[in-house]
């Protein structure tokens, strides 16, 4: 199993325990991690196979992603809305010109944290004026279409 690297140093990171992680969470220390520990850098790894979620990012990075994570799971958690999981990361993966492999907030580092919070804060509105799934990725698709035509 290849080491994922952190974001901040590049180096690989070592496989941890929870217990080197949040020693003082012991319903954590059976969990595994990989820690970068010069920059106190982590993240979490799949259970069944123990491969990194994304890369390890410090307090600041981690604190983002999880801020991400709390713009952008109501979304597709309340009913109303009619977005399923896999409509508001493929929105985001178009937004942020991401494979949907790419678009997990694990492997954001802090400008791609920033990106996504933008992206989901426009989805919001969209959603809240009432414009359909449908409707909001044409605009999305319009919106890259003339920024790429600019851009060439």
């Amino acid at each position: 199993m290849t080491a994922p690297n952190c974001i901040h140093c590049s180096k690989p990171a070592k496989p941890v325990t929870g217990a080197e992680i949040y020693p003082h969470l012991s319903h954590l220390h059976d969990g595994k991690y990989w820690l970068c520990a010069p920059c106190n850098a982590y993240v979490g790894s799949h259970k069944d196979t123990g491969l990194p979620l994304g890369f390890p990012a410090n307090r600041e990075v981690r604190s983002a992603r999880q801020q991400v994570h709390k713009k952008l799971d109501p979304i597709w958690k309340v009913k109303a809305n009619k977005w399923k999981r896999d409509d508001v990361y493929g929105y985001l993966a178009l937004s942020l010109d991401l494979s949907r492999d790419q678009t997990h907030t694990a492997m954001f580092d802090l400008d791609r944290c920033r990106d996504a919070w933008r992206a989901l804060n426009t989805l919001e509105r969209q959603i809240v004026a009432g414009h359909s799934k449908d409707d909001i990725f044409e605009l999305l698709d319009a919106s890259l279409s003339a920024h790429s035509s600019v851009i060439e």
